[in-house]
């Protein structure tokens, strides 16, 4: 699972790409979907590993962990599916060259079409490689 701090960077400028709309954590969308009428985004984490990339003096050790999580964009589906692929190619733009000293979005892939779900939603969705570096001292 990735760290805290990795996901909610990641959360905070998928929202600040999609603002008014709501971003949701995977884990909450049976209620969201539930509403039937207003565009939203969920992320769900897919994998993620963590490695030491440098051991200096016992102060300095840094860790790099890399994460994918898929972006979801959910129009309802009167909206018709280029609506979803709008708001997913919004996400995309928006976040694909973020990068801090610590904190990097690797690679952002092409929006991609999902199903519908029971003729309500239109959804597309994003892959997104997110890289963040953590520095520790030694135990």
């Amino acid at each position: 699972m990735a760290s805290t701090s990795a996901y909610a960077s990641l959360k905070a400028l998928v929202t600040g790409a999609v603002t008014p709309l709501g971003v949701y954590d995977y884990d909450e969308i049976e209620p969201v979907l539930q509403q039937g009428s207003t565009k939203f985004v969920v992320l769900e984490e897919l994998t993620s590993d963590e490695a030491v990339i440098g051991i200096g003096d016992p102060t300095n050790i840094c860790s790099r962990e890399n994460s994918l999580v898929t972006v979801y964009c959910f129009t309802p589906a009167p909206e018709s599916s280029s609506a979803a692929r709008t708001l997913a190619e919004q996400v995309q733009q928006a976040i694909r060259f973020h990068r801090a000293a610590h904190f990097r979005i690797r690679r952002v892939s092409p929006p991609e079409m999902g199903n519908l779900n029971d003729g309500l939603w239109s959804f597309a969705m994003i892959d997104v490689n997110v890289e963040l570096d953590s520095f520790a001292a030694a135990s």
